[in-house]
């Protein structure tokens, strides 16, 4: 019988010790990740859109537009308020070395000054790979407030001057490839290719300068940036490239030469 009861008395007393462990755990993963997550929203809330793109993941910059995304982001304490906590209730992280390589996971419901939110963050080597707004209604509401014309299109200015140079310096494939795949479709790259053969007549692009982005109230997810090319035989020639949002991502899906939107 005694032996029995210290048998007894020692598993009580290590079911507690591995209770006791877990509770450590889920609380040193808690304060870790509150520290974390409230030292990357303070970053966000004092950081502009294009320092906000350099805490984002080569590897995520590739599967979106970075700064679009970085709106996504910066809306999220502008429109929920500071970060404040982590509710434990269903929260999970991980922090894992592997090949040297950091990877970190926070995942559940995060309040905010404002609102609960229920979300999931991802870092590798302290760059946000992954971040996922799990209420679908609160994810749409963000995305339509930043359908907008960009405050700051120099991303997208660097995009339209790199098309039509492409399409001016033969670089048909390249600028083909920079086109939304339905507009690859709808044109096919044959005649792509054949309409910038006849362009091409007015001789080499000496110049590309941006003019101004505009919106059209029809197309409230689309914005327009005009250009002017000069060219050896002609100069001041207008043209244009549309943008179209979708999610977290912003599509080349037009372009015009000369714009009718050109005055």
């Amino acid at each position: 019988m005694g032996f029995i009861k210290k048998l007894f008395k020692f598993f009580f007393m290590f079911i507690i010790f591995i209770g006791l462990g877990i509770a450590a755990l889920l609380f040193f993963g808690k304060s870790s990740g509150e520290d974390n997550i409230s030292a990357f929203f303070k970053m966000v809330e004092k950081s502009s859109i294009s320092e906000i793109q350099t805490s984002i993941h080569p590897l995520l910059a590739k599967e979106c537009d970075t700064q679009r995304l970085a709106e996504f982001i910066k809306a999220i304490p502008a429109t929920f308020g500071s970060f404040k906590n982590i509710n434990t209730n269903g929260f999970s992280f991980s922090d894992n070395y592997k090949n040297g390589v950091r990877t970190q996971k926070y995942e559940g419901t995060m309040a905010f000054e404002k609102q609960e939110v229920p979300l999931e963050l991802k870092f590798v080597d302290g760059k946000l790979i992954g971040i996922h707004l799990k209420d679908k209604k609160l994810s749409e509401k963000i995305l339509e407030s930043l359908n907008t014309v960009p405050e700051n299109s120099d991303n997208y200015q660097k995009i339209g001057k790199e098309f039509w140079k492409n399409c001016f310096d033969g670089n048909i494939d390249s600028a083909f490839n920079m086109l939304a795949e339905v507009l690859q479709k709808k044109i096919g790259k044959t005649s792509f290719a054949q309409m910038f053969k006849k362009m091409n007549q007015t001789g080499k692009c000496k110049n590309i300068r941006f003019e101004k982005i505009i919106s059209d109230p029809k197309t409230p997810k689309e914005f327009i940036l005009i250009f002017r090319l000069d060219f050896q035989k002609s100069k001041n020639i207008s043209a244009h490239v549309n943008f179209q949002y979708g999610g977290l991502k912003c599509y080349l899906i037009g372009f015009n030469i000369p714009s009718p939107y050109a005055k």
